[in-house]
């Protein structure tokens, strides 16, 4: 769920008010926390009075000083490569990111608004259940294997071959080519795919480990 959300933000195709008056599906796309701007990905998650209240109640070092977010996703690369932060709090921030939007839905229909502190307790402790939940002691001797079998012809369902235009280092151009690969296989319809990747620190971020 969190995933999805992140990923949706970071491709600004969450069905904020913006986006759903773009389609036609609302007249207006006023912020309900704000009142006053547009609620698109950038204002919901970044601009909005209410989403910089949240920022700084995380007491998350986010050094934005001449830097502007256009998408979520302009966020979490800043933090990972300029700031250089770590997965315990990029998930946090992803998750603080998830309750910014649930909070702002239940506003939407109808129901109380939740305070910065509130949600930054409500993220922490989803991030803390979740570490409880699948906490497995260093010490066991058991590992889960996933078997991959090659899959019976027709291998080929679609090919894609793109040159990326970005002055990347080898992770960098690796991430970017699992994100090229996962939006094409979303576009051609494939909805259980495997996705391989010669680096470990890439795989393991996008299994959550």
């Amino acid at each position: 769920m969190i995933k999805n959300i992140a990923w949706h933000a970071s491709r600004n195709i969450l069905p904020t008010k913006a986006n759903l008056c773009h389609h036609k599906v609302l007249d207006k796309p006023t912020c309900e926390a704000c009142g006053m701007e547009a609620e698109s990905s950038e204002h919901l998650f970044w601009q909005c009075d209410k989403a910089r209240e949240i920022w700084t109640t995380s007491r998350i070092p986010i050094d934005s000083s001449g830097v502007h977010f256009n998408e979520f996703v302009d966020l979490l690369w800043h933090l990972k490569f300029v700031q250089h932060f770590g997965d315990e709090i990029l998930e946090l921030v992803i998750t603080i990111a998830w309750s910014i939007w649930f909070n702002q839905n239940q506003v939407w229909q109808g129901k109380a608004d939740q305070s910065a502190n509130m949600i930054i307790h409500k993220a922490r402790s989803m991030i803390e259940e979740f570490q409880v939940a699948n906490f497995q002691p260093s010490g066991s001797s058991m590992k889960e294997v996933e078997l991959w079998i090659n899959p019976k012809p027709p291998w080929v369902v679609a090919a894609l071959s793109k040159k990326l235009h970005y002055p990347l280092g080898p992770l960098e151009a690796e991430a970017k080519a699992m994100e090229e690969a996962v939006e094409f296989a979303w576009d051609v319809g494939i909805q259980d795919a495997h996705f391989e990747s010669d680096s470990l620190i890439l795989s393991n971020a996008i299994q959550g480990l």
